[in-house]
């Protein structure tokens, strides 16, 4: 079976969003996400109560990164520049989201504390989340 080439959409958004309503129920709390389609488009995005303003900014630069570059941002963390708002950018939370090996976009997540304890200097729960939501929405638009 051969599937159309498709794109992430508005409607994926809601599945994300609804998603990450849950991890934000479970104490997340202050996150923002962005999904891209696999042009870069922001086709959805929000923010938890809670979350930093700037946060939404990163969300959707982290989704776009990983769309342009085709890969996730954890995987670009030794593209540094020496500025720590670009660097944030590919320390992780962008994930692409691949079905039978295309990329149809990428979800980004930004804002969520660190957990220090368990992963001392790296910023990986943003990445995790992310990770997360791109198998449930695969698993949703391609059961």
């Amino acid at each position: 079976m051969v599937l159309a080439i498709r794109s992430l959409k508005t409607e994926d958004g809601s599945i994300v969003s609804d998603f990450l309503k849950k991890v934000i129920e479970d104490g997340g709390g202050g996150i923002s996400y962005a999904v891209a389609d696999r042009s870069g488009m922001i086709v959805a995005s929000g923010i938890a109560p809670g979350a930093e303003l700037s946060s939404l900014g990163n969300a959707r630069l982290r989704a776009v990164a990983a769309v342009i570059f085709q890969k996730n941002t954890v995987d670009m963390n030794n593209a540094t520049t020496g500025n720590s708002k670009v660097d944030d950018i590919y320390s992780g939370g962008g994930v692409t989201v691949v079905i039978n090996g295309e990329i149809y976009g990428a979800i980004g997540i930004a804002g969520r504390p660190k957990p220090e304890k368990l992963f001392p200097g790296k910023p990986l729960w943003d990445h995790e989340i992310a990770f997360q939501a791109a198998e449930h929405l695969v698993g949703k638009i391609h059961p």
